[in-house]
């Protein structure tokens, strides 16, 4: 790499690290009905679009719209009388520190399901009416499956699958990709193709990567989502997880999600099985700033329970609303919303609540679902959290 190239990267780096895209919005909150203000700094549309439709019940009044510095945030945040702030800083500033109370969440987690020991236990890991699902599929799959390196097939999915899949999921916010981008990937790896009555419907973009089967991409034919209710992602599951486990494979890797236990991607994977961790590869992640209180926070929480950081570990961070968990029935509702939520690869959960000053309390533990054990946290007032 020429100097020239090495400077523009770095300015380029600097430039995202410290100049962001800076939205503030005044509207109706989608959960508590109440008027609220929100401040959203991300250079990604993506992000900002979805934020704004997560907090909003209808299309906010945005107050500001453009750049800004990234140092002067919090002042803003002040002067706006913001009830959250949701900011996407790059990981060079993941362990940035702020004067008002935070958290800190990755922009999404990897789900991958642990395909060792005999059928039986992996499907144990499964819930009850996917393993039922296995079974089916397992022995009556009603799709061919084959394994495709032909650049044709490639074209097929690239142009007629998974572009028009994308396109009819998010809209104006797609990423989109390029033939060239993919192109490397697939002659690294190779296409897994669901087909029905001699013609394809459906297809992932897989490849290996040390002990694991990566499904990287997905489409079906024309974006219909007909294909998909006809079962054949379903079956490419099934048959992904038989193939990762005739190549003595340990795990199958399902992408990256959003770190919402209610996200329905998520909810899918992990009725399958999925456990979490840290994707590695984020270049970004989430900071949510609560200057005003913790009331806005704790209400998005109860309907956006979320996986962030704590201690630096994959933590699970719910609401207690009614602040009703010293009580014996507060204790048995967090105990089943923890089972609710129970997924492998976290380190315990954090529970939020409001103060009698209406601050932001965090209760730590170490559970795992059927048993709270709780650790010594203070309240959230005025200090960085991560």
């Amino acid at each position: 790499m020429s100097i020239l190239s090495r400077a523009r990267k770095y300015l380029s780096t600097a430039y995202h690290a410290n100049i962001l895209r800076i939205v503030v919005a005044r509207g109706t909150s989608r959960t508590s009905g109440e008027p609220q203000s929100v401040l959203i700094a991300s250079n990604s549309p993506l992000t900002v679009h979805y934020y704004l439709q997560q907090l909003f019940s209808e299309a906010p009044t945005l107050v500001r719209d453009r750049r800004g510095l990234l140092s002067g945030i919090e002042a803003m945040l002040t002067r706006h009388r913001i009830d959250l702030g949701v900011l996407e800083l790059p990981q060079s500033e993941k362990d940035r520190k702020f004067a008002l109370a935070h958290i800190h969440s990755p922009i999404c987690v990897r789900q991958s399901i642990d395909v060792t020991g005999d059928i039986q236990q992996v499907k144990q890991r499964f819930r009850s009416r996917y393993r039922t699902t296995f079974n089916r599929f397992s022995n009556k799959n009603p799709f061919d499956i084959s394994i495709s390196q032909d650049i044709q097939d490639f074209d097929h999915f690239f142009f007629d699958m998974l572009n028009p899949h994308i396109t009819r999921q998010y809209g104006e916010t797609a990423k989109m990709y390029t033939r060239e981008e993919l192109l490397k990937t697939f002659q690294e790896g190779f296409l897994m193709m669901a087909s029905k009555d001699g013609k394809a419907v459906a297809a992932t973009l897989c490849k290996v990567s040390g002990n694991a089967l990566n499904y990287l991409l997905c489409g079906v034919l024309n974006g219909d989502e007909q294909h998909i209710r006809d079962g054949a992602q379903t079956a490419l599951y099934v048959h992904m997880m038989h193939h990762a486990r005739a190549l003595n494979l340990q795990r199958l890797h399902l992408g990256f999600t959003k770190p919402f236990f209610n996200d329905g991607v998520f909810k899918h994977k992990r009725a399958w099985g999925a456990d979490v961790s840290i994707h590695e590869w984020d270049t970004t992640s989430l900071h949510y700033l609560i200057p005003s209180g913790g009331r806005m926070f704790v209400d998005f929480l109860q309907h956006n329970p979320l996986i962030g950081y704590h201690d630096g570990k994959l933590t699970g961070y719910i609401a207690d609303v009614a602040a009703t968990a010293s009580t014996p029935e507060g204790d048995s509702a967090l105990r089943q919303l923890m089972d609710e939520f129970d997924t492998d690869g976290l380190d315990g959960y954090v529970v939020c609540r409001l103060g009698a000053d209406g601050s932001l309390q965090t209760s730590p533990t170490r559970a795992s679902a059927s048993v709270i054990t709780p650790a010594a946290a203070p309240a959230l007032a005025g200090q960085a959290h991560a």
